[in-house]
């Protein structure tokens, strides 16, 4: 279960194309009049259904969080799982990453140099003044999934502070024309590219010192992950595995690594993005250390592969 907003809905006439498909199983796929969901059935027949958070899975079972199919979940509770992504680092390693101009570690002379080296070389292509200034940066798809409800409309509010902003991405048009239009009135503060690229998504994990996912839903989440690798702390929502994964300043100083917000407006958002650069402003041995503790989390499939061996277990138990 990766996003309970994705139901595979078609009519009943494209049944057809699946013959394995048994009449017997009807009333797990009716969605509506005249249509079927694909994953109804999936739930209802599944013998553990497996979210890719734990956090996620305690919001499949309520209304919201369910996106219509809070009976189907809750019917399912018991072989409900909830299990968090793992990080691929051989690809995400800023030791060894083969976009970045400089490699960097865990050592903080070292964090400090490569993540300079990076921000410098994102603001030269990109055309943004070369200066040391606090970076956001986002990698997402231009949806209202990712919280561009929140961003836009104070956007330009923040971009009013001594702070630069890159996001790359595609998507809705009206996202994207709302972004080019901030991006030419505040030109000297934000960079948008509106394309997909690999490179440009790994320079700015790298360049940024805070990372923005102010998500409406996220069912895990790899890019906040992403960049804790790199030593950008997280600015997220806390929900799914958003919440699971980033442990707020506010929350737990001690063991910190990202900033978040919970309620679901953009005042909210702009809050947590001025306490998150008063921050770096005011205390930046601190952040410092958020940083280091940051590049230390291990979120390897090897811990996650442990509970996925527990969950077949189970199902073979039940079996």
């Amino acid at each position: 279960m990766h996003n309970a907003i994705f139901k595979g809905i078609f009519s009943y006439s494209q049944l057809e194309i699946i013959p394995e498909l048994h009449l017997s199983g009807m009333e797990f796929l009716q969605y509506g009049d005249g249509w079927v969901s694909t994953l109804r059935a999936g739930i209802a027949f599944a013998d553990k259904i497996n979210a890719v958070s734990p956090n996620y899975a305690a919001e499949l079972v309520t209304p919201l969080g369910s996106h219509g199919l809070v009976d189907d979940f809750v019917h399912r509770a018991k072989d409900l799982h909830g299990i968090v992504n793992g990080c691929d680092y051989s690809e995400w390693n800023p030791s060894h990453d083969e976009y970045l101009p400089e490699h960097y570690n865990d050592d903080l002379e070292s964090m400090l140099a490569g993540k300079l080296a990076s921000k410098t070389a994102l603001q030269k292509e990109l055309g943004l003044p070369e200066r040391e200034v606090p970076m956001i940066g986002m990698v997402c798809r231009l949806t209202h999934q990712k919280g561009f409800h929140y961003i836009l409309p104070i956007l330009d509010k923040f971009l009013k502070n001594d702070v630069q902003v890159v996001i790359i991405g595609t998507g809705e048009p009206q996202i994207a024309s709302h972004l080019n239009d901030l991006a030419e009135e505040f030109s000297e503060k934000l960079a948008f590219v509106e394309a997909y690229s690999n490179r440009f998504a790994h320079l700015v994990e790298a360049g940024s010192d805070f990372f923005l996912m102010p998500s409406e839903f996220e069912a895990c989440g790899l890019n906040q992950i992403y960049s804790m690798a790199y030593g950008t702390l997280p600015i997220v929502r806390k929900v799914g595995g958003l919440k699971d994964t980033v442990i707020d300043f506010d929350d737990d100083p001690n063991n910190a690594t990202g900033f978040g917000f919970v309620e679901p407006c953009h005042d909210a958002l702009l809050i947590v993005l001025q306490r998150a650069l008063l921050f770096y402003l005011q205390h930046p041995e601190q952040m410092h250390e958020m940083q280091l503790r940051s590049m230390r989390k291990d979120f390897s499939w090897t811990e996650s592969a442990k509970e996925y061996v527990k969950m077949y277990d189970l199902a073979l138990e039940t079996n």
